[in-house]
Parts: C-alpha cells; structure tokens; sequence
C-alpha cells in the first residue's frame, strides 16, 4: 500500500470534482517533470489544504503565491541563500539551493521543497539561447530568466 493509499484511506478526498490538469502541457511549461504521487495527490484532492494547515501548490495555483510557476520558488532560494551567507552551517541543505523548488507551506509558514535534477533548467535554458555550464551552479540571471518564463503573471 503507497503513502497515498494510506492517505485516502485515513482522510477520504473530497466529493466534488477536483480540477482537471493537463500533466504533459504543465510540464513542458515548467521544463521540469513533476512527482508522479504529486499528480496523483492534486488529481484525488485538488484545491485547498488539509485541516487549515497544509498548502500544497498546484500547477496554476489561483494566485501566484501558490502557483508552483509563480515567485516563491526564487524569493525562498534567495532568502536561504542570504542566510547561508550569514550564518554557514546553519542552513546546510542536502543540494544546491538551485535544485530546490517551493511545492507548499504550512500554517506555521515552514515551506515544503522538492529537490529537482538541474537538468531540468539547463535543458530549458539550451533551448532557449543561454550558455550555461555542465555542471556547479547555475547563473543568478539564467534562474531568473527560467522563474520570469514560468511565472503565472504577466
């Protein structure tokens, strides 16, 4: 039994339709393939959060603070990065903050990260006309380039 059998087992999903997304189309628009149980999830549950508590974002969020295309992937990989700088040791992180993408929060205003392959950025960045290095850490202006290209605003 998966973690989200157990899930729905212990917390049915709600009754009503829950949104329908087009996973191929999202993706592209990311360049970044999503968790396979992440789709699943925001297919059974859709919208909303869990007890008032728990926020995890959705492809197009309904407002970009909770869109996984919206600015709070690159505000928090700023704010870990200044802190990092501040106090070394305290933030140690098992990847590289660029790897790191804002997937939800909770009430308590702790966010919740995936660890996504940097492939995924340089894949994009490629084929959009950027050089960028095989390996080590991405330039500031390419991330900023990628987080603009799968921002939800205008």
């Amino acid at each position: 039994m998966s973690a989200l059998d157990t899930l729905t087992r212990l917390c049915p999903p709600p009754a009503s339709a829950p949104d329908v997304f087009d996973w191929d189309t999202i993706e592209a628009r990311l360049a970044l393939r999503l968790p396979d149980d992440y789709k699943r999830f925001v297919t059974l549950y859709g919208r909303g959060g869990f007890n008032d508590f728990l926020t995890v974002y959705l492809p197009d969020g309904g407002h970009e603070e909770y869109a996984l295309t919206g600015p709070t992937t690159a505000r928090n990989q700023e704010l870990i990065t200044r802190a990092q700088l501040a106090g070394p040791g305290r933030w140690d992180l098992p990847c590289e903050v660029e790897r790191l993408v804002t997937m939800g929060e909770t009430g308590n205003g702790d966010y919740l990260f995936w660890m996504t392959d940097p492939a995924d950025i340089r894949t994009w960045a490629r084929a959009h006309g950027y050089d960028v290095p095989d390996r080590g850490r991405i330039p500031v202006d390419i991330l900023q380039a990628y987080e603009q290209a799968h921002s939800t605003t205008t």
